[in-house]
This record gives C-alpha cells, structure tokens and sequence, in this order.
C-alpha cells in the first residue's frame, strides 16, 4: 500500500513540499497557505495562484529592498546593490513573481555580463540574498 501523502518542510530553502500521484510540488514558506495548495492538489483542483509574499515580482521586491538599503547601508553599497537588481531584473523580467526564479537563471545572467571574477562574485551574493530576503518577509 502506497504512503499518504503529506507536508514536509525543506531546511535548504524553507518551503513545504508534497508528492502528489509521484510528482514532487513545490507549496509555499507559509505552512496554512501550503496546507491550502496541498488540499486543492488532493482534490485534484487546479492549483490556486498563491497569494500574499509569494505573488511579490520582482521589481516591487527590488524596490523594497532598495528603500530598506538606503536607509541601513553606505551609499557606495546601495549604488552596487541597485546596479546588480536592476540589470538582474531587466534580464529575468521585472514582473515576474520572485518565487518563479530558477537558480540557474541567475549563473545565466551573470555569464551574460561582461564582468571580472570580483562582480560577478558580488553579484553572485546580492542576487540570491535578495531573493532570500524576499521570500522571507
């Protein structure tokens, strides 16, 4: 008899997750929201859009993030920070969710850019903290 399926939450990332007629999903960092898109998977509906932080795209969560820096970082830090986000944005899309950006879009982005191994080192940092910080807000 197969196992039920149920939640499990990832340490690496912070997100539930279920496996569902042998397919893995990817829910949510909320648990009731992710208990929501669980039931709605085991019914068979159709997934419902997130809502709250995970609908966030990526050029609110830039700004956001940007007025926060400018207010706790040095100036020559928020210019480096705005430099990277918004060519980050420009190649990813701006309106695209920050939940629906894949790890290797970024190493893509970077390798796009004509940069020294010290950029893209730091834009290696700042794009995923970013996103880390994003999602955890």
């Amino acid at each position: 008899m197969p196992r039920p399926a149920k939640l499990w939450r990832r340490g690496q990332n912070g997100f539930y997750y279920t496996k569902i007629d042998g397919k893995q999903h990817r829910l949510s960092v909320d648990y009731e929201e992710s208990l929501d898109l669980f039931h709605n998977l085991r019914q068979g509906r159709k997934k419902r859009k997130p809502t709250g932080k995970i609908q966030t795209t990526l050029d609110a969560a830039k700004n956001a993030f940007l007025s926060h820096a400018k207010r706790t970082k040095a100036e020559q830090t928020v210019q480096n920070q705005t430099a990277y986000l918004e060519s980050f944005c420009a190649f990813a899309g701006a309106g695209r969710r920050v939940f629906d950006i894949k790890p290797d879009e970024l190493d893509e982005w970077v390798l796009s850019q004509k940069w020294g191994p010290s950029t893209q080192s730091a834009a290696k940092r700042t794009v995923p903290f970013f996103i880390s910080t994003t999602l955890s807000q």
